[in-house]
């Protein structure tokens, strides 16, 4: 069940699914909040904890009343991720397809900047497949994850650039596996491996936090 846990009164306070031919969807899940008390998350029917059916449907809450948000036609897996204190979202969905029918993930990154209006979609790095963001900061600019390749990428007014090939042209000797947030700044946090002989060690590799300033400050 989709709640907001207040932590200075310690109470929690549940959030109403959607509603299809007057019946609430079973389950669903909150999964970010902003300043303002804005809360986005998923509705669906009872599946994966936070996933597939269980995120048919994208949802904002606003004064605890759920939105549901537009979609680019698929019917499982369409999860945000992050809300910006401008009430800009972003999240994952699904494309519409065969692996959709059976469940299968077949992401692309989308930002809502109008919560009753279509997303817009972000992509995919070249060659990969699938993407999702991890983060958009008030600005509007957004982090996230392309795969196969696992390559951080990041995202602005239409642009889409890999970080992860910019920071080992910087240093060599490390490549970003996993990212963080991003801030007002333009700053970012993440996980980066060291390399050895080129290549992060399948077993014992030395994983090390690091953040990324842009160059205009």
């Amino acid at each position: 069940m989709p709640a907001v846990w207040d932590a200075r009164e310690r109470k929690a306070r549940a959030l109403p699914t959607l509603k299809h031919n007057g019946m609430r969807d079973p389950d669903g899940a909150a999964t970010a909040v902003n300043k303002g008390g804005d809360v986005v998350g998923i509705s669906g029917i009872c599946d994966q904890a936070v996933g597939r059916y269980t995120a048919r449907y994208a949802v904002l809450w606003k004064h605890g009343r759920p939105i549901q948000l537009k979609t680019i036609g698929g019917h499982s897996w369409n999860t945000p991720t992050a809300i910006n204190d401008e009430g800009q979202i972003v999240g994952f969905l699904n494309r519409p397809g065969s692996k959709d029918r059976h469940g299968q993930i077949d992401w692309d990154s989308v930002i809502w900047t109008d919560p009753y209006a279509a997303p817009t979609k972000i992509g995919v790095l070249p060659g990969d497949q699938i993407s999702e963001p991890t983060s958009v900061n008030d600005h509007g600019v957004v982090l996230g994850v392309s795969f196969p390749s696992s390559h951080v990428y990041i995202w602005q007014n239409g642009i889409m650039a890999d970080l992860t090939k910019a920071v080992l042209q910087a240093y060599p000797q490390l490549e970003p596996v996993s990212v963080g947030g991003i801030n007002d700044r333009g700053e970012i946090a993440g996980q980066a491996c060291q390399l050895v002989s080129g290549v992060c060690p399948s077993s014992g590799a030395t994983l090390v936090t690091f953040l990324a300033v842009p160059n205009n400050r």
